[in-house]
Protein backbone atom coordinates (compact mmCIF):
# COMPACT_ATOMS: atom_id res chain seq x y z
CA UNK A 1 0.00 0.00 0.00
CA UNK A 2 1.22 2.95 -1.18
CA UNK A 3 0.57 5.42 1.69
CA UNK A 4 1.60 2.83 4.17
CA UNK A 5 4.92 2.84 2.39
CA UNK A 6 5.11 6.76 2.65
CA UNK A 7 4.27 6.94 6.22
CA UNK A 8 7.22 5.09 6.97
CA UNK A 9 9.44 6.47 5.18
CA UNK A 10 8.31 9.47 6.54
CA UNK A 11 8.41 7.81 10.15
CA UNK A 12 12.59 6.84 9.38
CA UNK A 13 13.17 10.14 8.19
CA UNK A 14 11.81 11.87 10.85
CA UNK A 15 13.94 9.32 13.13
CA UNK A 16 17.23 10.50 11.05
CA UNK A 17 16.36 13.62 11.34
CA UNK A 18 16.11 13.58 15.06
CA UNK A 19 19.29 11.48 15.67
CA UNK A 20 20.96 13.56 13.43
CA UNK A 21 20.17 16.97 15.46
CA UNK A 22 20.93 15.15 18.54
CA UNK A 23 24.30 14.58 17.36
CA UNK A 24 24.79 17.65 15.42
CA UNK A 25 25.17 16.69 12.46
CA UNK A 26 21.64 18.14 11.24
CA UNK A 27 23.64 21.14 9.42
CA UNK A 28 26.40 18.55 7.33
CA UNK A 29 23.07 16.18 6.52
CA UNK A 30 21.35 19.68 4.97
CA UNK A 31 24.71 20.76 2.99
CA UNK A 32 24.92 17.11 1.41
CA UNK A 33 21.30 17.17 0.45
CA UNK A 34 21.48 20.60 -0.81
CA UNK A 35 24.82 19.52 -2.93
CA UNK A 36 22.80 16.28 -4.16
CA UNK A 37 19.71 18.53 -5.23
CA UNK A 38 22.49 20.55 -7.49
CA UNK A 39 23.77 17.87 -8.58
CA UNK A 40 20.61 16.30 -9.60
CA UNK A 41 19.15 19.40 -11.41
CA UNK A 42 22.64 19.35 -13.31
CA UNK A 43 22.42 15.73 -14.48
CA UNK A 44 18.95 16.32 -15.56
CA UNK A 45 19.84 19.40 -17.77
CA UNK A 46 22.48 17.53 -19.40
CA UNK A 47 20.30 14.89 -20.31
CA UNK A 48 17.92 17.22 -21.56
CA UNK A 49 21.26 18.55 -23.70
CA UNK A 50 21.99 15.53 -25.10
CA UNK A 51 18.96 14.82 -26.00
CA UNK A 52 18.29 18.12 -28.03
CA UNK A 53 21.91 17.40 -29.47
CA UNK A 54 20.99 13.68 -30.58
CA UNK A 55 17.36 15.02 -31.87
CA UNK A 56 19.30 17.96 -33.82
CA UNK A 57 21.73 15.16 -35.17
CA UNK A 58 19.26 13.09 -36.34
CA UNK A 59 17.39 15.28 -38.63
CA UNK A 60 20.97 16.63 -39.90
CA UNK A 61 21.30 13.12 -40.84
CA UNK A 62 18.05 12.92 -42.13
CA UNK A 63 18.13 15.58 -44.49
CA UNK A 64 22.02 14.30 -45.72
CA UNK A 65 24.01 17.37 -43.92
CA UNK A 66 25.68 14.86 -41.96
Amino acid sequence: DLEHHESLRDKRTCTLHHYLARSGRASQVDTLSELFVAWDDTLRAAEIEVARLEKEHGEQRRLGLV
